[in-house]
């Protein structure tokens, strides 16, 4: 096992976020809750259930059918690929990888606080419900898997990690 200390936070309390080589596998690691609750999730899972056309197109529709007063919001939300959503600031900071990783971690964790404190509950300092942010987080991640995987099609991406 190898463990890897990152700079990535989690979104609300900032607490750390690791990368675990374990047996072949890439695990995140992320606290909450003061650093009393701990996550460990298999970031080649999550891709593959992300990435697949009925979850993305399920989610959208989940967020369509639930939140039908938010038509003009959720045309925010679908953006032209590569096109930033967060503060383009940092859009470029850190390896591709790295933020794909981050990216899996922010959503992970927009898919708990939703399932947590439910879907149409917001943070008491944000006005986007649990369901805009879990579409927001999925199209940080969508975009950032797109660069990544670009990266890789054309041979340009060498491996952070060698065993």
């Amino acid at each position: 096992m190898k463990k890897i200390e990152t700079d990535i936070r989690e979104y609300v309390e900032e607490m750390p976020v690791n990368i675990i080589i374990l047996q072949n596998r890439i695990v995140i690691e992320a606290f909450n809750e003061g650093g009393y609750n701990r996550v460990n999730i298999d970031l080649f899972d999550i891709v593959k259930w992300v990435l697949r056309p009925e979850i993305y197109n399920e989610m959208f529709k989940a967020i369509k059918e639930e939140n039908k007063k938010l038509k003009k919001e959720l045309e925010y939300f679908k953006q032209p690929e590569g096109e930033a959503m967060s503060n383009t600031k940092y859009e470029h900071i850190g390896d591709p990888a790295i933020r794909v990783l981050e990216e899996i971690g922010e959503l992970v964790q927009a898919i708990c606080k939703g399932e947590r404190f439910g879907w149409d509950n917001h943070h008491p300092d944000r006005t986007l419900t649990n369901t805009e942010e879990l579409w927001g987080e999925w199209c940080d991640l969508r975009d950032k898997f797109t660069v990544f995987y670009n990266e890789i099609k054309a041979g340009q991406r060498q491996r952070l990690y060698k065993p």
